[in-house]
């Protein structure tokens, strides 16, 4: 993705730090938001800054932050955006660029992401960060400006029916990774494998509270964008 410059470091002579940095300058997700978020009915239209974001996914473990006022997945989220702008300056110091401006990487980087990258961190107690709520809340919104196009439903609780479900669900799957880990039985919360757990629990048929399924069209699976499929969880 950010090889044109990249590539020409890693035949540097370059310290073990700078080296990990050109390994690290990827995030775990791209996504594809061009026409999610839409207006449709009563809802304004929403979604985030840029059409292709690009999103990193954490977990922040219990220590000493959980005693903090500020939650720690919020800080935990504002780190790693951080964190991101500042390898991409390095690597922009890396190839001659002047500290103080964005150089080529950085501007190549904000081309995809605005101000910063999306950090979706799940702390110890399924509690998660804002930019999960963001991500959550367009998921909803496209899911249910699908529906209300079939069906006679009132567009804000058929988004909010959505947006519980979904909620519910991942949840629901970060306690059982967090469950799992304690035990010992493998890496169920790290970063991709966690939120590729999540997509697909969600490609699950859903339908209102009362709806019957009399019809072909329910349940299918709804287009974000253009390359995301996913839909809400079924209540338990």
């Amino acid at each position: 993705m950010f090889s044109a410059y990249t590539q020409a470091l890693r035949d540097r002579d370059l310290p073990e730090e700078d080296i990990w940095l050109l390994n690290k300058i990827i995030p775990n997700l791209l996504f594809d938001l061009r026409s999610a978020g839409e207006a449709f009915e009563d809802m304004k239209q929403m979604g985030l800054s840029v059409a292709s974001p690009l999103g990193e996914v954490k977990t922040k473990a219990p220590n000493s932050d959980f005693h903090k006022i500020e939650p720690p997945v919020a800080a935990r989220q504002a780190e790693v955006a951080r964190d991101y702008l500042k390898r991409a300056a390095r690597i922009d110091e890396l190839n001659g660029h002047p500290p103080g401006s964005d150089g080529p990487m950085a501007t190549a980087f904000k081309r995809y992401n605005g101000d910063r990258v999306l950090v979706f961190v799940v702390g110890a107690f399924a509690e998660m960060s804002e930019d999960v709520s963001r991500i959550c809340g367009t998921i909803a919104h496209d899911l249910a400006r699908t529906y209300v196009s079939y069906y006679n439903c009132d567009a804000k609780r058929t988004k909010g029916m959505y947006r519980q479900r979904i909620q519910k669900v991942w949840g629901h799957t970060a306690h059982r990774g967090w469950a799992c880990g304690a035990l010992g039985q493998g890496p169920h919360m790290r970063g991709a494998t966690f939120w590729g757990g999540l997509q697909r629990r969600n490609q699950v048929k859903v339908y209102p509270p009362g709806h019957t399924q009399s019809s072909a069209r329910q349940g299918r699976p709804v287009q974000l964008g253009a390359g995301w499929a996913a839909s809400g969880a079924p209540a338990a």
